[in-house]
């Protein structure tokens, strides 16, 4: 029998280096106030967050009478701090990095000190209409085509486990709205109407999520975008509005690099909407949904090893309560067994399986609440390497 013990000694988060205009999000924008815009139109801002983490760990049990080559006690930790620069050098630029400076306990003269790029971006805006974003980006579109869902088995977290889920999110860039974060490029045009259309949103983005070796591993690629509407109110005294789009996204192989000849090719589309059947003060109804369909295919050269195409349907009713706020949903769904999408895949886990754990062999391990929390991470985004 075999026991592990890990303590947390001190963990000390939020460390404020400067005041600035406003607080910076690390991957979103922060451009100068109206007052500081009149001042300066040139402004660079610092902002960061450091963390101190003290770990002290034992192990024992009947375990280690055979086990002659795993420690019995280890201590480490680590100090890191993150210091995010932002500066606007007009007020259609803002171009934004963190340098994160990390510090391992135990390392002398400089021998466990890194220092390390953590985000970098630029984002502006063409001839007043056309915004544009290139580097680190945040994308999440439809829970069919490109999402990250939240993790798995967690439900009920305990108040104690809060503060190291919060590390884990921050580290694995989880943010709001379930997006992923990319590296590549991004459009974004919004268009007004006066009359039935309300307004018109479009965005298109290309990242790549894999390099290649130049010999056997091609280079991968996600591109897609969005078009939503939005309309004016159909009926006045129902209160009736509509909300549409279309979503597109396509992950693909780039078999020209190298001497790769074998690569994959994943197509999702879809229409979806909100149509808000009936509003008032004290209630809503709305109908909402997504339908589209999906296709995998892998080809070598001309040779095509698979191919998949699946359609998917989910519609469904919502009704909201204002006073007191209740909301009740119900939803018909039905995807087929192809239905396949490589950027919004939720994640399975495995809850019992062979890993390593802390000895010289392999023993059955029960996934517990930390394994789980790290979930999305391990959900790999090119699960046909």
């Amino acid at each position: 029998m075999k026991v592990f013990k890990s303590r947390i000694l001190a963990v000390v988060a939020a460390l404020v280096l400067l005041p600035s205009a406003c607080v910076l999000a690390q991957d979103g924008s922060a451009l100068p106030t109206d007052k500081d815009q009149k001042e300066d139109e040139s402004i660079v801002r610092f902002n960061g967050l450091g963390r101190t983490l003290l770990q002290d760990t034992k192990l024992g049990g009947d375990v280690l009478d055979t086990d002659t080559t795993s420690a019995r006690r280890l201590t480490d930790g680590e100090f890191l701090l993150d210091l995010q620069i932002n500066a606007s050098p007009n007020d259609k630029t803002e171009v934004q990095s963190i340098l994160r400076l990390r510090n391992e306990f135990g390392g002398f003269f400089g021998a466990g000190m890194s220092v390390e790029v953590r985000e970098l971006w630029a984002a502006g805006v063409i001839a007043d209409a056309l915004k544009y974003h290139v580097g680190d980006m945040d994308l999440a579109m439809t829970p069919y085509t490109f999402y990250n869902f939240d993790e798995e088995g967690s439900v009920n977290l305990p108040e104690a486990f809060k503060p190291q889920r919060d590390v884990i999110h921050y580290e694995q860039f989880y943010g709001d709205g379930n997006t992923r974060r990319m590296q590549g490029a991004k459009l974004d045009l919004g268009l007004g109407f006066t009359r039935i259309l309300k307004d018109a949103d479009f965005n298109a983005f290309i990242s790549r999520i894999r390099g290649t070796d130049f010999f056997t591993l091609p280079s991968r690629f996600t591109t897609g975008g969005q078009a939503n509407f939005s309309t004016r109110t159909i009926d006045e005294d129902l209160g009736m509005t509509a909300d549409f789009g279309f979503n597109f996204v396509h992950t693909f192989d780039d078999r020209r690099m190298g001497e790769v000849t074998r690569g994959i090719r994943n197509t999702v589309s879809s229409f979806n909407w909100n149509l808000q059947i009936f509003r008032n003060d004290e209630y809503a109804l709305s109908f909402l949904g997504e339908t589209g369909m999906s296709s995998i295919e892998e080809k070598d050269d001309s040779l095509s090893y698979f191919s998949r195409d699946a359609v998917f349907l989910e519609a469904g009713l919502k009704f909201e309560l204002r006073e007191p706020k209740v909301t009740v949903r119900g939803s018909f769904v039905d995807v087929g067994p192809d239905y396949f999408s490589m950027a919004a895949q939720a994640a399975a886990l495995t809850f019992e399986t062979k890993k390593p754990f802390m000895t010289d062999s392999e023993l059955i391990r029960i996934y517990g609440p930390c394994r789980c929390l790290t979930s999305r991470a391990t959900a790999p985004f090119t699960p046909l390497n």
